[in-house]
């Protein structure tokens, strides 16, 4: 939903998920492939799209070791007001992402946090859950990663494991709740 607004802005569904991948990481070079792997859109559509964002001015690119890294160019006219908009967009993603994790069964805290609220934290996502495997855990992060366009710091534990720390006063746990954290699903009692 949050990217359909610029696919209208931009009257393309590529370009707006390309820069997404950019303006969700400013500071990072991402090579082709990993911009395919967080657009999920076809190699020879990526490259397309970024030559015409090379020309006019948006990204830069320079060759490492014979592979080709893509940047944004931070003199580029009009790159403060892209940030803005691609920024405005952060509430709705929000919410999506707490729609995805909703639909898992047994999973009883989900705190968001670091990326998610813009601080630093141990982890950007906490999951705490009851009979969830691993592989669904993993499955749920690769999809919120795609539609962040960026890989997240994340940690699953069992509820039994949570509550030891918690009564433990274990850093880990307490670093993430002493600091800006939102939980959007939150079925277990703890102060």
């Amino acid at each position: 939903m949050s990217i359909k607004i610029l696919e209208n802005l931009f009257n393309s569904k590529i370009r707006p998920t390309v820069l997404k991948v950019f303006f969700a990481n400013p500071s990072k070079d991402f090579d082709i492939k990993e911009i395919v792997k967080f657009s999920k859109i076809s190699k020879k559509a990526v490259e397309a799209e970024l030559n015409k964002l090379t020309r006019i001015g948006i990204l830069k690119k320079k060759i490492q070791k014979r592979k080709r890294y893509y940047f944004l160019n931070e003199d580029f006219i009009f790159k403060d007001e892209l940030e803005k908009m691609f920024l405005k967009l952060q509430p709705l993603l929000l919410k999506e992402i707490e729609n995805k994790i909703k639909k898992i069964k047994g999973i009883e805290l989900c705190i968001l946090s670091g990326y998610f609220l813009k601080t630093s934290s141990p982890v950007d996502l906490l999951i705490v859950g009851r009979n969830i495997s691993q592989l669904e855990i993993s499955r749920l992060i690769k999809k919120l990663e795609v539609d962040a366009s960026r890989e997240f710091f994340w940690s699953y534990m069992s509820e039994d494991e949570f509550k030891l720390r918690l009564q433990m006063n274990d850093k880990f746990i307490r670093e993430i709740l002493s600091r800006p954290h939102l939980k959007v699903v939150n079925k277990i009692s703890f102060h």
